[in-house]
């Protein structure tokens, strides 16, 4: 702290407002007291001089204030270092909790990295879309691309089923997870996790039939089309960065 900013604080205010007390009781006391240095002289000297007893009273009493001034300071001191300790117990706190924060988050940022280039497979013809190496039921599936910043692939229109399609069935040519559910609404009646209708044209001839399933039902892409299923079911899955 500079001496100019710590001179103007209230505890530094108090300070010098009993220091100046002190100066004036000093002053005060010696304007009171004369002594006559002409002692022998066979003129009288005329003075406006105190009486002894009346100079150790004043004595006694400006040495009390004195000492009340000192433990004035004293304890204004003793505030202030301890003051100063609990800031600086806040500020390692913080740099603490910061630090930790900050490796924390670095440490998760390596994991996500690590787990997208060792789960998942990327393709430079579709930068936006990550295909599972593994295969997870579709709650799971959901989960681990939100985790990521992703979400479960949602499909529009045929064009895109195709597109899809063909990304992920170059490494595996099973049923691929979408985010199409009929969770939370009338069973049959399925939506993306975008809160768009699916379109009745991308299903598979027959489907959707899961209506019986005692399970919420999720649907899945195969050949460029989609089918339901239990979403309890394990199936690979492929996340979408819907980030502009």
């Amino acid at each position: 702290m500079r001496r100019g900013l710590l001179m103007s604080t209230p505890i530094f205010t108090s300070l010098f407002a009993s220091l100046a007390i002190a100066d004036s009781a000093v002053s005060e006391a010696v304007s009171n007291i004369s002594i006559n240095i002409n002692a022998g002289s066979e003129t009288p000297v005329h003075c406006n001089c105190i009486s002894a007893g009346e100079f150790s009273n004043r004595a006694a009493e400006l040495n009390d204030t004195l000492l009340a001034i000192k433990n004035d300071i004293g304890n204004e001191i003793k505030a202030l270092t301890d003051s100063l300790k609990e800031l600086h117990r806040k500020i390692d706190a913080t740099n603490q909790s910061v630090f930790s924060n900050a490796d924390r988050r670095l440490q998760d940022a390596k994991n996500d990295v690590h787990l997208i280039v060792n789960a998942f497979i990327t393709n430079k013809n579709f930068p936006k879309l990550l295909l599972s190496k593994f295969v997870s039921n579709w709650y799971e599936a959901d989960r681990l691309c939100k985790r990521h910043g992703f979400q479960l692939i949602s499909i529009q229109n045929a064009t895109k089923a195709h597109e899809v399609w063909k990304f992920a069935s170059t490494y595996s040519r099973s049923n691929i997870w979408t985010s199409g559910t009929d969770q939370s609404k009338t069973p049959g009646d399925f939506y993306w996790l975008t809160g768009t209708k699916v379109l009745e044209d991308l299903f598979q001839a027959g489907q959707p039939n899961g209506y019986g399933y005692d399970s919420d039902v999720c649907l899945a892409i195969y050949d460029g089309s989609l089918a339901d299923f239990p979403c309890n079911e394990m199936y690979f899955f492929v996340c979408e960065d819907l980030r502009p």
